[in-house]
């Protein structure tokens, strides 16, 4: 396998969701209750963790998970947006800018650490009043509801894939607006190296036509490449059926 390639792809990838997290913060600053900006600089969130776990680098993925706690607090409405958390941030935002202009000079993050970022992240994350952790408290004793979008995705794909309130929400209104949810099915070859690298180029190919909202295993295990050679996500896109798995089955050999 030729590494370079996937450094390259990894370089461009990174870059733009950089830009667009840069852009959709501004807006934040603007619009700190607006969903749909939230979602978005979650996304790219993600998916950067993603991409810079199964890449190696590391610090990378420590910092954009921090990110993706403190969105996925808001997007529960579990805290609200601040001044000292928009700070924290964007003060992230350089982090990981620097951590790029490293990597595309040298192919090396660097030795800089920012642990004092990483726990401003992690207090805006968790600094919940008592009864917003009572909430969250009794919506975790819940067991997972199953959408009748997610036993359409079951009913083809012949896997469970139990979702969250958060999911169920997702799926409703992508079925609202005429988006279509499908369970993918990736099987690798079992000859191929480093699985998860594979996985990453086909996660990101699906996610450039719709969203990704549910693997099995989960994305922590795939980046860790805890599976064997095959994984299913749940994705909700504007494409057909047929057109998403032909773009996963490109990247599958």
């Amino acid at each position: 396998m030729d590494m370079k390639q996937y450094l390259d792809i990894f370089i461009d990838e990174a870059k733009e969701h950089l830009q667009s997290l840069n852009q959709c913060m501004l807006e934040m600053e603007k619009k700190p209750d607006d969903t749909d900006i939230i979602n978005e600089i979650f996304r790219s969130a993600h998916t950067l963790k993603g991409m810079s776990a199964t890449m190696g680098f590391n610090k990378m993925s420590k910092l954009t998970h921090g990110m993706e706690d403190v969105l996925q607090s808001l997007r529960n409405n579990e805290i609200k947006a601040n001044s000292k958390m928009l700070d924290a941030l964007f003060k992230c935002l350089d982090v990981l800018e620097n951590y790029m202009d490293n990597i595309a000079s040298n192919g090396a993050e660097g030795d800089a650490e920012y642990e004092g970022i990483v726990n401003e992240l992690k207090q805006a994350a968790y600094n919940k009043t008592d009864s917003q952790e009572a909430e969250a408290n009794q919506k975790d004793d819940k067991k997972p509801e199953t959408t009748q979008v997610a036993q359409e995705v079951q009913d083809k794909e012949k896997k469970s894939f139990n979702v969250n309130k958060y999911d169920k929400k997702v799926m409703a209104e992508a079925k609202k607006q005429g988006l279509n949810a499908y369970g993918i099915e990736v099987s690798l070859n079992t000859e191929c190296v480093m699985k998860s690298a594979r996985a990453f180029v086909i996660f990101n190919t699906l996610e450039k036509y719709g969203e990704i909202i549910k693997s099995q295993p989960s994305v922590e295990d795939i980046e860790d490449e805890k599976f064997d050679y095959s994984f299913s996500v749940v994705v909700i896109s504007k494409k057909s059926e047929e057109f998403l798995r032909k773009k996963s089955k490109e990247f599958q050999k």
